[in-house]
């Protein structure tokens, strides 16, 4: 299953991906900690020592990854709506390490009528040429290794 990117306006950037498992696992899968830990590093050996979410509105998100040559990045944000399974709604800042601007995030989790999910992200930034920063950063490459992790986790939780 693969991840697409599309940029329907210059401050909006929109994910779209796929899953075998139903959205109440796939929802829980990115707001859980514990399960956060276990897929959002990708596949690169990339760590995640802190991931700490406190999932419900007003509730902030701080997670920090480290790479294997000892740098390091982190998000912080709020969570403004959740509506599980089928909506996340939150905004963050990616730390590399400046801080870069404030992202709006809207999840959708929609069942496909096949006991998978239909995954849409969208992102809103300030400007374009925040929006255009994001998507040039190498971000879909990292999320599609994240999001092979979380096929992985998902699946062996239907077995």
């Amino acid at each position: 299953m693969t991840l697409s990117l599309e940029r329907p306006s210059p401050t909006t950037l929109v994910l779209r991906r796929r899953f075998a498992a139903p959205p109440a696992r796939v929802c829980q899968a990115h707001i859980a900690p514990n399960l956060v830990r276990r897929w959002m590093c990708g596949e690169g050996g990339t760590t995640m020592p802190v991931c700490d979410m406190d999932a419900r509105a007003g509730g902030t998100i701080l997670m920090q990854w480290r790479e294997p040559d000892g740098s390091g990045f982190s998000v912080t944000g709020t969570f403004k709506l959740l509506e599980p399974p089928h909506r996340i709604l939150q905004v963050e800042v990616l730390h590399v390490p400046d801080p870069m601007p404030e992202n709006l995030i809207e999840t959708c989790f929609a069942d496909d009528g096949q006991g998978g999910t239909d995954m849409t992200m969208t992102m809103t930034l300030p400007t374009a040429q925040a929006a255009a920063d994001l998507a040039g950063s190498g971000m879909s490459d990292g999320l599609s290794g994240c999001y092979r992790l979380l096929d992985t986790l998902t699946e062996a939780a239907t077995t």
